[in-house]
């Protein structure tokens, strides 16, 4: 939208913002209005219900002096078309109550007109790596202003649980998914967060096997390689990889000698919650250097090269 809102117009309204998740399900009946049925007295009876953009709406238009946001999270799964219908002309700056070139239209269950206040915000957030986008940016892209969010691996290079510098850490990981994947499957910075409060190698080690593990697993679809390959496992030594294959699978053993087996999985697995890997120090340092050397040795070392 044309104008700006200030750190402070920002801080005062934050409290009391509005927020709404789209999914699959979601509707125009939900988000602008709709019928609802109710029973009084053994009678059923319909009325329109006011959805939640139409209800800030009229409150931003009661209270032009001050701005309102409404947060849409995971704007890109819902059915744009669906849930706005023909409201989405209303977004633009131009249609705006107000603006030169304001735009009303006539509600299809209440029958009033409607606009779209000049001091209504909308902020919708989105994960690029979901491929389910494609439709958003035909509808809204001249809409919307688009800013990416990029992970901050620079936010917590102040943080070292056991000399391993977490910011390094998240940087030379997201390094290796680009070079695999693309930039887009980048782990965000919000995972280690919690690491500042309590920086211990048990919290990094359940960070690892509780989300970024998994989310590697969805990412390479079980290619168990390429997650090798993300956490350095293939170039660390044995007792410090998070991944490592089932030596006790014998595939001719157990399919027989004339089977042919091809590119059959040899028996990938991440070691269990038991393992001491998830406790020991130098299996993150490995990620960054296979020599398992801290970022002070590393500099160090290279300082007398």
């Amino acid at each position: 939208t044309e104008p700006s809102i200030s750190s402070i117009q920002a801080a005062s309204i934050w409290e009391t913002t509005p927020f709404v998740t789209f999914h699959q399900s979601f509707s125009y009946e939900d988000f602008i209005e709709g019928i609802k049925a109710e029973s009084q007295d053994g009678v059923l009876h319909y009325r329109v219900v006011d959805g939640l953009f139409k209800q800030i709406c009229q409150r931003a238009e009661a209270d032009p002096e001050n701005p309102y946001v409404l947060i849409i999270d995971e704007i890109n799964r819902g059915n744009i078309s669906r849930i706005f219908g023909e409201l989405i002309t209303l977004l633009e700056p131009s249609k705006r109550l107000g603006a030169e070139e304001e735009l009303k239209v006539v509600l299809p269950y209440s029958k009033q007109p409607f606009g779209v206040p000049r001091n209504l915000y909308l902020i919708g957030t989105m994960n690029t790596a979901d491929r389910s986008l494609a439709g958003l940016d035909l509808a809204l892209r001249r809409r919307f202003f688009f800013k990416e969010m990029p992970p901050r691996p620079d936010l917590l290079d102040s943080l070292y649980v056991e000399g391993i510098q977490i910011g390094e850490l998240l940087r030379t990981i997201n390094r290796r998914i680009t070079a695999l994947l693309g930039r887009d499957y980048c782990l965000g910075h919000a995972l280690f967060m919690p690491l500042q409060k309590d920086p211990n190698l048990p919290h990094l080690g359940r960070i690892f096997q509780k989300q970024v593990l998994p989310l590697l697993q969805e990412y390479f679809f079980e290619d168990w390689q390429k997650i090798a390959l993300v956490l350095n496992d293939h170039r660390k030594s044995r007792g410090d990889r998070f991944v490592t294959q089932d030596e006790e699978l014998d595939l001719q053993k157990l399919f027989g000698e004339e089977a042919e087996l091809g590119n059959l999985p040899t028996g990938w697995k991440i070691k269990p919650e038991g393992d001491g890997v998830w406790t020991q120090a130098s299996a993150y340092m490995g990620i960054i250097d296979h020599n398992g050397r801290t970022v002070e040795q590393r500099v160090e070392a290279e300082t007398v090269q």
